[in-house]
């Protein structure tokens, strides 16, 4: 270390030494000084060193192999951050997030945090938190908690109905079926069972249902095993044919299940008893321009009809008459909680409100134009009330209002979509992404203006030390024509988006490690 002096003989002073640090291995790309100035970075080519200032004691640490800092610009390289208490040392290398133990310099954990580069950190110990902040060319910023950044985390999707409380987890991992007890962290039931496809709930969520590959490899059969929760005791099996995988459906009362099936050369729906499993019927579906159907759709205002979707459209079976009831075009399985309407959304673009009497259109949310061929997912909300569109090229999420069709929002994803739900009330949409980021976002329609403000107002803060100091309430800004809420809320966000949209908040709940199983709760 150096200094610059007074000297009356040089009008511009001079440096002299005042410390050496030893032990540098070679010429650093970086030199930073931490923030409370006790500690020196040193960024080379293998790693990174830090020098305790009072003490001049030396932690050196390596990066994995085939991982190496290079120089950004003159004198810049990537950067490394203490924790609070010099615990850990975190560094953003590439698209990894690595932290290691300060006091044996062994490198603790490896995170893939970001799609792309980190470009900038920096650690925030205000108070209680023990975080560090990454930024990265994806477009995000990401707040890390180092408190519990070494627990296993695992990734619950897909929910078909609202979460009132959470008690058991159904889950596959490592070829076995597990049952977890959430107050006690403890495992009921654990018994193997490779190849899962599918699980769901049923009867009541007292069972479960487990689809898995059944026979010799190859053979071209699957296995539903039914059991109990929480004990996890069989209550019975079905083994059927299949020619490719299509999901199990239960109709809409919850009295049976459909299993698609290959039997004769030809695809067979099964109709199965949920509480015995015994085989009522099956039906081989025939009507005009029959195509290969991919999915299975329980009809919510007729409980003995189900909709086979194909490319084209959607076709209505009777599994109690065994008839073909109609065709209704263009339907890509979507529909409105009493059945009335449905949502076309071609992969080339434009997006409609169909009929599903007639199949005809009533309403068109997104015109017909060309934007080149990507994957899509539309959906209604639980109540109805908005459409929401998800474009995979552009990677937005669009809300429109079922009863106008304006679009109220156009919320720019920070990662490919894996997963799509709403609460039950319809004012929240729950969207998963492919970087393990589970994000909440508020509905803020600006013709509930008033409704809306009370709403993102009463929303939790999950951090009881900033509300202290923030206070008891939230300041919401007004909500203009044209959807935009800005919400300050009681309190910090673990991980924050910086993708803009006008008329949501987000809210969002990174998970610690990659490490992610399939689960059901």
């Amino acid at each position: 270390m150096s200094r610059k002096t007074d000297d009356s003989s040089d009008e511009g002073g001079h440096w002299e030494v005042t410390k050496k640090f030893p032990g540098v291995l070679e010429l650093p790309l970086q030199l930073i000084l931490t923030g409370n100035n006790s500690h020196v970075v040193s960024t080379f080519m293998q790693g990174f060193q830090v020098w305790n200032i009072d003490k001049s004691s030396c932690v050196t640490v390596n990066l994995p192999d085939g991982v190496r800092n290079i120089s950004t610009k003159p004198l810049k390289s990537n950067t490394a951050v203490l924790s609070k208490n010099d615990e850990y040392l975190t560094a953003g290398v590439r698209k990894n997030l690595y932290v290691w133990s300060m006091g044996s310099g062994e490198l603790l954990i490896s995170l893939d945090a970001h799609f792309a580069r980190i470009i900038s950190m920096t650690s925030l110990t205000v108070g209680n938190w023990n975080s560090v902040v990454t930024s990265s060319i994806d477009r995000t910023v990401k707040v890390w908690n180092l408190n519990n950044i070494f627990e296993q985390v695992h990734e619950i999707d897909r929910h078909e109905s609202n979460v009132d409380e959470i008690r058991y987890i159904i889950s596959t991992e490592s070829g076995n079926v597990i049952v977890w007890h959430v107050e006690t962290k403890s495992v009921l039931f654990k018994e193997e069972q490779h190849s899962v496809k599918q699980i769901f709930f049923m009867d009541e969520d007292t069972k479960f249902g487990a689809v898995s590959r059944g026979g010799t490899v190859g053979e071209g059969k699957l296995q539903l095993i039914v059991r109990q929760i929480p004990d996890g005791s069989r209550i019975y099996e079905i083994e059927y044919p299949i020619r490719t995988f299509k999901a199990v459906a239960i109709t809409s009362d919850g009295l049976n299940l459909i299993i698609c099936g290959y039997e004769k050369m030809k695809d067979t729906l099964m109709v199965h008893h949920v509480k015995t499993g015994t085989l009522l019927q099956k039906i081989v579906p025939k009507y005009h321009n029959m195509k290969d159907w991919h999915t299975i759709i329980p009809m919510p205002n007729r409980a003995s009809q189900v909709a086979l979707i194909d490319p084209d459209k959607g076709n209505i079976v009777d599994i109690k008459t065994k008839r073909f009831i109609r065709s209704v075009p263009k339907w890509s399985g979507k529909c409105t909680n009493d059945g009335k309407y449905g949502l076309y959304a071609p992969t080339r673009g434009g997006l409609e409100i169909i009929e599903l009497r007639h199949g005809k259109s009533v309403r068109t949310l997104i015109p017909k134009v060309a934007e080149g061929v990507f994957s899509n997912i539309c959906m209604f909300t639980r109540t109805d009330a908005y459409v929401l569109y998800y474009h995979g090229g552009k990677n937005t999420l669009r809300v429109f209002r079922t009863q106008d069709g304006r679009m109220i929002s156009n919320y720019r994803i920070q990662a490919e979509l894996s997963a799509i739900s709403t609460t039950e009330d319809g004012r929240y949409i729950v969207v998963g992404t492919v970087d393990g980021c589970l994000t909440v976002l508020a509905i803020a329609d600006p013709a509930k203006a008033d409704e809306m403000r009370k709403q993102l107002a009463s929303l939790p803060s999950r951090v009881e030390e900033v509300r202290d100091d923030v206070g008891d309430g939230s300041d919401v800004d007004e909500i203009s024509d044209e959807g935009v809420a800005d919400v300050h809320l009681k309190g910090g966000r673990k991980k924050t988006s910086a993708s803009p949209s006008p008329a949501v908040s987000p809210r969002h709940q990174p998970p610690e490690t990659d490490n992610s199983t399939t689960a059901d709760t």
